[in-house]
């Protein structure tokens, strides 16, 4: 004589709860949780998302509410997890629906952000969970919950699903691909440099603030966001990408000359990078060109150099024009007279 069925089967136990937490034959009125008939729910199961916190053997989930307004039965399942307790999955019947229907459901996605860097990255994050249900005969439901009943989960040990229905996926899942680069290295002169009275300023945030010494925390910039799907990885400026599908792991490696090579100009660290307003060149970073730079006098570099007349010539300085004005015009030299003949 064949098997009638799975569901069938479930509709005779306890399954998908564990046992003694549900299904506890009654008398008279249902209204405790702890007594749900095993006609009710003949199968269900749930996955946990990448940015749930759920654990095994600490956390569970369970049936938290059963109610009928009208024609329409409500599940309300929820996890003990508190990371996502603000998040249930609640599925709804009709009392006409059939036998064994079944329902998948998605919870909303996490609307806070993980950090300061993913506070506009919610439209690429996954819902903390997903479940699906499936219901018994629709008839004795109807029959053993009135309209307007609502049952509520009287304590922590009843209506907790069974520990094999639930998947967790809870940090084993890439959700998305972010790029950023850090800030590079920016020109900013003193307040009383007199070779630039302004300093130069961005269109966009340079200041990210100092550390616990003083130092600039260099800022992050986005470049691209929520690259899902089948996401390829090119070598960029000194950069050598090797993938091992053995460890299943990809391995990013900075090595000059690699990838692209070195790079013969500055490369936007965003799309819609500018210099600052108003320099006189097309430099990112700020300050003056190679061409624009005095590096060394007779092979003598800087930082600080001092120029001394010596006889004969007259040093003068202009800091308007940001020059220096070395005359020989044979000051305090004796000018002789030679004899237009030749001696001898």
């Amino acid at each position: 004589m064949p098997r009638p069925g799975w569901y069938n089967d479930n509709a005779n136990r306890t399954f998908p709860f564990v046992e003694g937490t549900a299904g506890v034959p009654y008398t008279g009125t249902l209204s405790n949780l702890v007594n749900l008939p095993d006609y009710f729910i003949v199968d269900c199961g749930f996955v946990l998302g990448p940015e749930s916190t759920y654990e095994e053997g600490s956390h569970f989930i369970y049936l938290e509410r059963l109610s009928r307004t009208g024609d329409v039965v409500t599940f309300e399942f929820r996890s003990t997890d508190s990371g996502f307790g603000e998040y249930p999955l609640i599925f709804t019947r009709n009392v006409a629906d059939g036998e064994y229907a079944l329902e998948y459901m998605d919870s909303d996605a996490p609307t806070d952000p993980v950090s300061e860097s993913d506070s506009a990255q919610e439209e690429c994050r996954q819902p903390f969970w997903s479940g699906y249900l499936v219901t018994g005969d629709m008839g004795l439901i109807a029959d053993a919950i009135a309209d307007g009943v609502a049952i509520s989960r009287p304590s922590d040990s009843v209506g907790l699903v069974e520990p094999a229905l639930i998947q967790n996926l809870s940090g084993a899942e890439v959700v998305s691909v972010n790029l950023a680069n850090t800030d590079r290295t920016r020109v900013l002169f003193d307040e009383d440099d007199a070779c630039y009275p302004e300093r130069p300023q961005w269109d966009f945030n340079t200041d990210c603030g100092t550390d616990t010494e003083g130092r600039r925390i260099p800022c992050t910039y986005e470049y691209a966001r929520c690259l899902t799907g089948d996401v390829r990885f090119q070598p960029g400026y000194n950069m050598s990408v090797t993938a091992n599908p053995t460890t299943n792991t990809i391995t990013f490696t900075p090595m000059v000359g690699a990838g692209e090579g070195e790079p013969c100009e500055e490369v936007k660290l965003f799309p819609t990078e500018t210099g600052p307003t108003g320099a006189s060149n097309s430099l990112l970073e700020g300050g003056p060109l190679c061409n624009e730079l005095l590096r060394s006098i007779n092979g003598i570099g800087g930082p600080l150099l001092q120029f001394r007349a010596g006889t004969g010539v007259v040093i003068t300085p202009d800091p308007d024009n940001n020059k220096i004005v070395v005359d020989l015009n044979l000051n305090n030299l004796d000018l002789c007279h030679f004899s237009e003949y030749s001696i001898g």
